[in-house]
């Protein structure tokens, strides 16, 4: 009974870092794209906007990713007429044939996400083998999905991150926030 009690109890920590990953990739890539700013304020502006989103929910962070896809980016790259600094536009946008069906999936994945927390460990008993059994079969059932959605945010910080390294550091250099792409780099080689 120990190895099964275990056993779910690894497949809820294996689920809830996961679906923290995936929370915190939505947040990476959304506090670097769709921007624009003097270059001279360029790190600030970066900053701002990684606090406007490291306290949000899952749930929170996935509707602002959503809202990028409907975003108007032609003027993010208008710059004001009587600038007098050099101004820096950034804008990061996917194609993706069925919207609707990928919006549905990450609402999906949050609904399991506040499932698995507010409602299926409350319920859980681990000295009881059915909840034990139960449970493994819905967290892997969970994973699969999850991991899916894993993949995908993973492809867009690698293509975010070539974008960044190739328009910004090695073309103009104007991005000297190495802890950024130090992170970057570190989120991908774990993932």
């Amino acid at each position: 009974m120990k190895e099964l009690s275990d056993s779910a109890l690894r497949k809820i920590g294996r689920n809830l870092v996961n679906l923290s990953k995936i929370e915190g990739m939505l947040k990476l890539l959304l506090s670097r794209i769709n921007f624009q700013c003097p270059v001279t304020e360029l790190q600030a502006t970066l900053e701002a906007k990684r606090k406007k989103y490291e306290t949000m929910t899952l749930g929170q962070v996935s509707k602002h990713y959503f809202e990028t896809y409907n975003s108007d980016t032609d003027s993010m790259h208008q710059h004001p007429e009587d600038r007098k600094k050099a101004w820096v536009s950034f804008s990061f946008t996917t194609e993706t044939e069925s919207l609707d069906l990928q919006k549905k999936e990450f609402d999906f994945l949050v609904e399991e996400r506040n499932k698995l927390v507010h409602q299926l460990l409350i319920k859980f008993n681990p000295k009881s083998e059915n909840d034990c059994k139960d449970l493994i079969k819905k967290l892997d059932n969970q994973d699969k999905d999850i991991q899916r959605h894993f993949k995908y945010l993973k492809a867009q910080l690698y293509a975010l991150n070539q974008s960044v390294k190739q328009l910004f550091l090695d073309r103009a250099g104007l991005i000297k926030d190495k802890k950024f792409n130090k992170k970057l780099d570190e989120i991908l080689r774990k993932i």
